[in-house]
Order: structure tokens, then sequence, then C-alpha cells
């Protein structure tokens, strides 16, 4: 009878461990580089796929889409009063940018594109989220350089 209990609870065991919704998510780690050109949905808000719960490639704390000269383009976050970015994301061949390295939004950032040539273009206002395309592009302006 014992032994009849044992394999009760190994194939239990067995089903929900083969079984997806058992298993905790991870986040894969999916940061832009300047030679990629596989990104997808220019100017759409990446969030809405790229989340702990969604059907995106890793969990993006930063992602964007930028219109013009993007080559060698980075974004850069500085913490408020600082010259020396916070965190750097380079910006893809097709124009998108994105991260899944924590970035800590409780501190607003001051946001600027810098291009090849070093030159910069700054947000107005400091950004609390890095939901770039959730704005830029639907309610404000695309990101255009």
């Amino acid at each position: 009878m014992k032994n009849t209990y044992y394999i009760l609870i190994i194939a239990l065991g067995t089903t929900l461990l083969s079984c997806d919704k058992f298993f905790i998510p991870e986040n894969d780690t999916t940061i832009s580089t300047f030679d990629e050109d596989e990104s997808h949905k220019f100017g759409k808000n990446c969030m809405d796929c790229h989340h702990s719960a969604g059907e995106g490639e890793g969990w993006f704390s930063t992602a964007g889409s930028i219109q013009g000269n993007t080559k060698s383009s980075v974004v850069q976050l500085f913490s408020q009063g600082q010259s020396t970015p916070k965190h750097t994301i380079e910006v893809d061949k097709l124009g998108n940018f994105y991260t899944t390295e924590p970035i800590d939004f409780t501190e607003a950032f001051t946001v600027a594109i810098k291009d090849e040539n070093n030159n910069y273009q700054f947000m107005n206002a400091p950004i609390t989220s890095g939901q770039c395309n959730l704005c830029h592009g639907a309610t404000t302006g695309a990101l255009n350089f």
C-alpha cells in the first residue's frame, strides 16, 4: 500500500511539472544592438507583449522606436542633474531600441538620443516610464532624429 502512495505522488508530481502553467517564466535577456535587424512592430508599444505575462521574448524595462537616421545612435538615460548617462541603449538597424536590463523608474530620468556624430536631442521633461511608444507616435509626436 505504501508503494502505491509513492507511485501516485510521483505520477502527480510528473504531471504537474510537465504542465507549463506550473513553471515560473524566465526573463530572457534581450538588448538591442547596432547590428541587429530582427526587431519588429516599429512604432508600437513594445511592452504590450514584452512583459512577464506577455508573448514577447524578454520583459523590457525600456523600449521604443526612432524615425530618421539612427545609424549608431543610442538612447541615454541621465539621473537628474548628472552629465554621465546612467543607462545607454543602442538603436538597432530598424530604429528600435529595447532592453531587459533592470531600470528603476522611481527615479525620474532625463532622456537623450545621441547620433554617431555626437549630436544630442533631449526630451523636454523627465520620464518615469520606459514605455516610450506608449506616448510617442500615439498621443505625442513620434521620436524623430
